[in-house]
């Protein structure tokens, strides 16, 4: 892989966007992360980083590429780009952006398609795409709604003013702010806790997460029963339940388990 570096040890996969000196997703970017999804999803990963490298998340699209190419062929350009961030939003395990950076345009999308988002004290978000008077190809300013509402996502698209990782915290798209140096050590810590937990039980928070926001509280309460009882079935349940019996009857904190069941999911 040229522009993208993936790599997957104890089951924490990383993908590192790796395109200097901007981190633009070009069409080489883009064969690199088809290349790494098909990759991931026949893996033992149990959580995905995305992260950038050196101090820039990435900026965006490579729109030089564009401008002699005919609409058609950006349609199918971009459709290619759209079905990256979906296959990456419906990850049967938990995603992490690790943003370093500026976040913008396209890498912006990404993170809104993730679980979960750290960014250090200097990073920025944003959707420039207005300058160059075209809109949030890959969905960004319905996902950024859906977390902030339309008014704040709306004022970004229309002035293509960035907002700071404080900000972001402040409006929930961010969960934590991290200084720089240990952004990296606190993400890999938070992708080795997930790791090593139920991975049925993230796969069906996902689920259901995803099918709230997308159907609301109905539909996800009608699919709740049928995404939790499978779960019942697993080792995980079988021998936590025994565990916190244990501290119960004995009157002690629960152990912290390392759970090693894959999703019943898939």
């Amino acid at each position: 892989m040229k522009h993208l570096q993936m790599e997957i040890k104890d089951q924490i996969a990383v993908i590192t966007l790796d395109n200097p000196p901007q981190n633009r997703m070009d069409l080489q970017m883009l064969d690199d992360f088809e290349d790494a999804l098909h990759d991931l999803i026949y893996s033992d990963a149990r959580v995905l980083v995305i992260r950038g490298e050196g101090d820039i998340f990435t900026y965006g699209g490579y729109f030089p590429e564009w401008i002699d190419m005919e609409t058609h062929k950006v349609r199918a350009l971009v459709s290619r780009w759209i079905s990256v961030v979906n296959r990456i939003e419906h990850l049967s395990f938990p995603v992490i952006a690790s943003i370093n950076g500026p976040c913008w345009g396209g890498g912006f999308e990404f993170t809104l398609a993730s679980d979960i988002v750290l960014a250090s004290p200097n990073a920025t978000f944003n959707h420039p795409e207005k300058t160059i008077a075209i809109t949030t190809l890959l969905g960004g300013i319905y996902r950024f709604a859906e977390r902030v509402g339309k008014n704040i996502a709306g004022e970004m698209a229309y002035t293509a003013k960035p907002l700071s990782a404080e900000r972001m915290n402040q409006l929930g798209v961010v969960n934590q702010v991290v200084e720089r140096e240990k952004l990296d050590g606190e993400t890999t810590a938070l992708a080795r806790e997930i790791a090593d937990g139920p991975a049925s039980a993230h796969a069906a928070h996902k689920a259901l997460l995803r099918l709230w926001s997308q159907c609301g509280r109905t539909a996800a309460d009608e699919a709740l029963l049928d995404l939790s009882m499978p779960l019942f079935d697993t080792e995980d349940v079988k021998i936590a339940l025994s565990a916190a019996k244990e501290a119960l009857d004995n009157g002690t904190p629960r152990k912290n388990l390392k759970f090693t069941s894959g999703s019943c999911f898939g």
